[in-house]
């Protein structure tokens, strides 16, 4: 793990990878550096406003340097693998040995190495929800009332800032709440004696549906909501929900698969179909076999799946927040069928598999932090390289009108190396 973290941090000195979403991000904090407001092209974006200030930040303490977001970014995800250890000792009781393998697994994901080194806001949604699950998991190993609230306290507010980085952070919310009424055991005992007295059932059924009204208006007023709603109307309902299957199961595909779709040759996109259903599957199974404990944890990771279904695009990078929970129920799943030789000698394949992809996709992204001048040419899928030729001083040739402007600006802006 400590070889991987240094591997990591050697991304500090990438420089500055642009994406269209990271160009809006960059724009709005730079916007609000420049006394405009965290605004967009003079008007408000659909972006939640936490990761540009967070650059805002940055910049107007001195460290407005490609350098320093790329470090923002490996703190965030060093601080999500410390929490997601804990989460996954205390949450879903895996021993520490395990619970390690699986955090080596989500550092050498393609997923986690592609976009710790990207202006978007993913990383630090990873770490800032998996910091308000340890804090919850924490809170649940309590028995003490007053422990218990301000710990629970302390994961509200690490939800608060993960909804102003993403809003699926909202997902967090019922989490937090099933937690605080002490999980699956304590509700059960409780279903039991409020079906002996009818007034108190009625007010907590009725604390349930507002909270989860009050859930679903926060999301409907969000712009990303309208434009979902926008793209469903003009495929249609039966198109729509075929196609956000279609995402959801590629998506899953690519993650256990460890390799970009893009990469993977036309013949075989079937199999990554198969891969994706098998590890919902997979994960399905690790969550029902939790069943009699079914906590926090639970309730997030259902309620941040469900909200992903909704989402009209594909991109692995929606499962980067959830990774190592994602390889912890596969871990659970495993557990009881390690007794079996063939099992055993399944696992290990696949997690040398897994593991040599994670260390080819490391030793990808190091070679392009370290590309010097040929950095043009080896970044991206070749949609920016004109405007990166453009900011290295080198001819664009029949590219010119390719050049975005914008994203010229920011790179000569923050990009040190560009400035000479």
């Amino acid at each position: 793990m400590m070889v991987i973290a240094v591997i990591y941090l050697l991304q500090v000195f990438s420089p500055m990878r642009l994406v269209d979403d990271g160009v809006v991000y960059l724009s709005i904090a730079t916007s609000a550096v420049d006394g405009h407001g965290f605004v967009y092209h003079g008007s408000p974006e659909r972006y939640p406003l936490g990761y540009p200030a967070l650059i805002y930040l940055l910049v107007k303490l001195g460290l407005g340097y490609s350098w320093a977001f790329n470090a923002l970014n490996c703190v965030f995800v060093g601080l999500g693998m410390v929490a997601a250890y804990h989460v996954l000792r205390w949450s879903l009781d895996l021993p520490p040995e395990k619970a390690l393998l699986v955090c080596c697994m989500a550092a050498l994901s393609f997923i986690m190495v592609k976009h710790v080194t990207q202006m978007l806001s993913d990383t630090a949604f990873f770490g800032a929800s998996m910091g308000s699950l340890w804090v919850l998991a924490w809170a649940e190993r309590t028995r003490n009332t007053w422990r218990k609230c301000y710990r629970t306290a302390f994961a509200l507010g690490l939800a608060a800032f993960s909804i102003s980085v993403r809003m699926i952070g909202v997902a967090l919310l019922p989490a937090i709440v099933f937690a605080a009424l002490g999980g699956a055991p304590r509700l059960r005992s409780w279903y039991q004696k409020l079906r002996l007295r009818r007034g108190p059932a009625t007010v907590t059924i009725t604390g349930a549906l507002l909270l989860f009204a009050i859930s679903a208006v926060a999301l409907a007023r969000t712009q990303y909501f309208h434009m979902a709603t926008t793209n469903y109307r003009a495929r249609g309902l039966s198109r729509s929900v075929t196609k956000a299957v279609e995402f959801q199961v590629g998506e899953w595909g690519e993650f256990a698969a460890n390799v970009p779709q893009a990469k993977v040759p036309t013949p075989l996109q079937p199999v990554m179909f198969g891969v994706g259903m098998m590890a919902m599957a997979m994960a399905a199974a690790g969550m029902w076999r939790r069943r009699q404990n079914l906590g926090g944890l639970e309730v997030y990771m259902v309620g941040y799946l469900v909200i992903l279904l909704a989402a009209p695009w594909q991109d692995a990078r929606y499962l980067l927040p959830v990774v190592p929970l994602l390889l912890g129920y596969f871990m659970v799943f495993a557990e009881k069928l390690l007794k079996h030789r063939f099992i055993n000698v399944v696992l290990v394949t696949y997690l040398v598999y897994f593991s040599l992809l994670g260390v080819a996709a490391l030793a990808y992204t190091t070679r392009i932090t370290f590309s010097g001048k040929s950095f043009p040419d080896v970044y991206g899928d070749g949609t920016i390289r004109a405007t990166y030729r453009a900011a290295y001083h080198e001819s664009t040739g029949t590219e010119a009108g390719e050049v975005n402007l914008e994203a010229l600006d920011l790179l000569l802006r923050y990009e040190p190396r560009l400035r000479r």
